[in-house]
């Protein structure tokens, strides 16, 4: 992932498994935190920066288009987004890319590079080499980048956003995790919820009430079945010994013997 200063030339890039959006909020975030905010960023039309889906109703009912975490973070950071429509729009990114996967390649070989974590510790050496070699004065003497306040709230500016509902059993779905509300009320029944995922993997749950404390369950407790008028009279003879075993009587262990007639408590493992 590379930011090229268009004034200057300047470098900043880090390497990534893939181009998703965790590694562009991570990339964004130190390019910032390096250089300060700008007042525009140039980008492909990648599906991680522009989205093709179609707007939902609260978008619709709220007059706004549709977007992704990436264009959604660059609005709040009153950020201008700028679509290529070609590889060659991109030119100045494009010809570093070229210089890099040759010129930085064989950098890498020769010094025994063959991870992530080494190749970006070994360009916190090299782009300062590469940076005073091809850098160029940038023709205005403004600064161009707004400075970050000390107080700049990076690890949620930089997080994604999901929308989700709170059930009826004060539980919220999160992907392939439940939630469950620790101070369950009515008035929280049904309500919308605001998930932010940090890059770290740490998150946090706001509603329109305030923040929602939550504690992460590992499954979600499933209801008793209701019987059947038959099913019970058919229990209750088993248990009084009026009638012999059935051939399916190796089942009532699995799921009558530990419990009887009783319900079984709801466990929930957290």
């Amino acid at each position: 992932m590379a930011y090229v200063d268009d004034a200057t030339g300047e470098l900043y890039g880090r390497f990534y498994e893939y181009e998703g959006v965790f590694p562009v909020l991570d990339s964004f975030q130190g390019f910032m935190k390096r250089h300060g905010k700008p007042q525009s960023v140039y980008l492909d039309r990648h599906a991680t920066y522009k989205t093709t889906r179609k707007t939902v109703i609260d978008e619709d009912l709220a007059g706004e288009v549709s977007q992704t975490q990436f264009q959604r973070i660059m609005k709040d950071l009153n950020i201008r987004v700028i679509f290529a429509r070609s590889p060659q729009a991109k030119g100045r990114v494009e010809r570093v890319f070229e210089t890099l996967q040759d010129r930085l390649v064989k950098e890498m070989r020769l010094a025994n590079i063959c991870t992530i974590e080494a190749a970006n510790a070994f360009l916190v050496a090299y782009l300062p080499h590469y940076n005073a070699k091809f850098n160029v004065a940038a023709q205005a003497a403004c600064e161009q980048f707004e400075a970050i306040p000390d107080e700049f709230d990076f690890k949620w500016t930089f997080s994604v956003m999901t929308h989700r509902m709170i059930h009826k059993d004060y539980t919220i779905q999160f992907f392939n995790r439940i939630f469950v509300a620790q101070y369950p009320s009515l008035s929280i029944r049904q309500l919308p919820v605001t998930i932010r995922q940090a890059l770290d993997g740490d998150l946090r749950f706001d509603t329109r009430l305030g923040p929602l404390a939550v504690t992460e369950i590992t499954e979600k407790a499933t209801p008793p079945k209701k019987l059947t008028q038959r099913e019970i009279k058919d229990r209750l003879r088993r248990a009084a010994g009026d009638s012999p075993k059935s051939k399916k009587s190796w089942m009532d262990q699995v799921y009558f013997g530990k419990h009887g007639f009783s319900q079984p408590s709801a466990v929930t493992a957290r």
